[in-house]
């Protein structure tokens, strides 16, 4: 079964970076050609990922088709490795290959083995046997390594699925309050980490964790379904919506209210972890809701916002019309390739289960005390996003933290090492750590 996918790079859309793309399902690839001998196929398929294990960007791009190799440059294949190296681990070795049928293309599933887990890419070579685009089939990741006051814990869906999370305890045997923190969109695991993000803005979750626990709470973070070691779901990607994420984090509030040496549950959302921790909040008796960086709009007009000013007219109007269709809960007819990836079919269900919420209204539902964060400095979920819900819900408590991202990180800090992530915005914990313990 396939995972919940993302674009990795190359050919096709610059949509990745997007905050919301939540996953792509079947690959939909422009390169067409006869057949080739299968054994020049192989050989620059497995060239290509030994370069890029290695570090020889530049030896890389050889193998890649001239038609795309401007916009595949040493920096982006640096920067795109490294991403997937702090997610799995330093890579160990090109491990098998496959060809598989793909309609007058040459596709090649390309298996990689990190220290840390595993990772197929699906390649499409071009006529001229070379690389025309690589994309992430499926990604998987071991165990992670815990810490001295951390445990692994889990979960079984109600379809079948394991859920995997870390438990993060404060130091001592007394009971405490307990956290859980929901991720953000796309495939963002437990820590924070995403193959489309800088190293220095990941681990976020991880960090909250930790300074969580130095201040005497405890907090749990979990894979979602399909990211990482949460896997084994029986509801295929075409048919998962928003409602079976937020089922996920119901089963783990009931887990830890049934904990003894947790006083209270917090739930914690960042970004479209808001919409699920809303929901959440409307169903469960919490002790406290905090929104990281939350949308005050429907996610429809978001990611009309997000998306207007990197596309031309023509493609604009096509935006306007799918984002109305998915809201009416339709099916669009047609769909541009540029916008193939954040519109791929198998996304139609979750796209309208997500357009059809409107964070006012879930709030409206929620009696639990909330706290609203925002950054100044996000660009994906702008403070006037943050008005929007403190207007609709005044008794909220909130907090705006001048220079703030929207990965929680500070923007006017640069680190010294630039492969490890930057520490949190240093307002951020004191102000998360008062609200939870009043």
């Amino acid at each position: 079964m396939k995972r919940l996918l993302t674009l990795l790079i190359v050919g096709c859309s610059q949509m990745a970076t997007v905050s919301y793309i939540h996953a792509t399902a079947p690959l939909h690839l422009s390169v067409s050609a006869p057949l080739h001998d299968q054994q020049q196929k192989d050989s620059v398929v497995s060239f290509f990922f030994e370069q890029l294990g290695k570090g020889n960007w530049e030896a890389a791009r050889e193998a890649v088709d001239p038609a795309v190799k401007d916009k595949l440059t040493a920096a982006l294949l640096n920067s795109t490795w490294q991403q997937l190296e702090l997610a799995y681990g330093k890579w160990v070795a090109f491990t098998n290959q496959q060809t598989i049928p793909a309609d007058r293309m040459h596709v090649i599933l390309a298996a990689n083995t990190f220290a840390r887990g595993y990772i197929t890419f699906k390649v499409a070579l071009s006529q001229q046997h070379k690389i025309a685009g690589f994309f992430i089939e499926e990604a998987r990741t071991n165990a992670p390594v815990l810490q001295s006051n951390e445990s692994a814990d889990s979960i079984t869906t109600k379809d079948g699925g394991m859920l995997h999370g870390t438990l993060t305890l404060p130091p001592g045997k007394t009971a405490a309050p307990v956290v859980l923190i929901i991720a953000g969109s796309g495939p963002t695991d437990r820590n924070g980490n995403n193959v489309m993000l800088p190293l220095p803005n990941s681990a976020s979750y991880q960090q909250l964790a930790a300074g969580l626990a130095a201040s005497g709470i405890a907090s749990l973070r979990y894979d979602k379904r399909r990211v990482g070691e949460s896997q084994g779901f029986s509801i295929p990607i075409d048919q998962t919506t928003l409602n079976e994420f937020t089922t996920d984090a119901l089963a783990w509030v009931d887990h830890l209210q049934q904990d003894k040496r947790f006083t209270g549950v917090t739930v914690m959302g960042h970004s479209e972890g808001c919409l699920i921790g809303s929901k959440v909040a409307g169903e469960r008796k919490l002790h406290r809701l905090i929104l990281l960086c939350p949308p005050g709009e429907p996610m429809s007009k978001l990611l009309a916002m997000q998306l207007k000013s990197r596309l031309n007219d023509s493609l604009n109007q096509e935006l306007d019309n799918i984002l109305a269709t998915l809201s009416k809960g339709n099916n669009p007819t047609t769909i541009p390739r540029d916008l193939g990836m954040l519109f791929a079919p198998s996304l139609y269900n979750f796209w309208k289960s997500t357009f059809k919420y409107v964070p006012c209204t879930l709030l409206a539902a929620v009696k639990t005390p909330i706290l609203l964060v925002g950054g100044s400095a996000d660009v994906q979920v702008p403070p006037a996003q943050l008005d929007i819900l403190h207007r609709c819900k005044p008794t909220a408590t909130l907090l705006m933290v001048p220079g703030m991202t929207h990965t929680l990180k500070n923007s006017n800090n640069i680190g010294p090492d630039k492969n490890a992530p930057l520490p949190l915005v240093p307002e951020l914990m004191p102000a998360l750590v008062a609200f939870i313990k009043k």
